[in-house]
């Protein structure tokens, strides 16, 4: 019974698994894609780690909400008790930090 398994072509002279195969999406260019895009947001996550301990609370909720949570500047500076200029002020402070930490990360890479 294993022999005749065994021995046995899936399908008609293969074409079935043929058929089949070509089914199957090619997801290795994505596969790569994925790894850039986990890579990208390890290194933010930690620049923005370090930036963070290093601003007040009131300058990070600024970059965070307008940045991140895509919050508008009006938005988030009544949100903060701010005036819109000084939201503008301070996420462009942290943005500028996390982006020099960044690039310094990646030239020792």
């Amino acid at each position: 019974m294993l022999t005749r398994r065994a021995t046995r072509p899936l399908g008609k002279d293969g074409l079935e698994a043929e058929r089949l195969l070509a089914e199957v999406p090619d997801h290795r260019g994505d596969l790569s894609s994925q790894f850039d895009l986990e890579y990208e947001q390890a290194v933010f996550q930690w620049a923005a780690a370090q930036v963070r301990d290093s601003v007040s609370d009131t300058t990070w909720q600024s970059f965070w909400l307008t940045h991140v949570e895509g919050i508008s500047v009006d938005t988030a500076a009544k949100q903060l008790n701010m005036r819109t200029g000084t939201v503008y002020v301070a996420r462009g402070r942290v943005m500028n930090r996390i982006q020099e930490l960044v690039q310094q990360f990646e030239d020792k890479q």
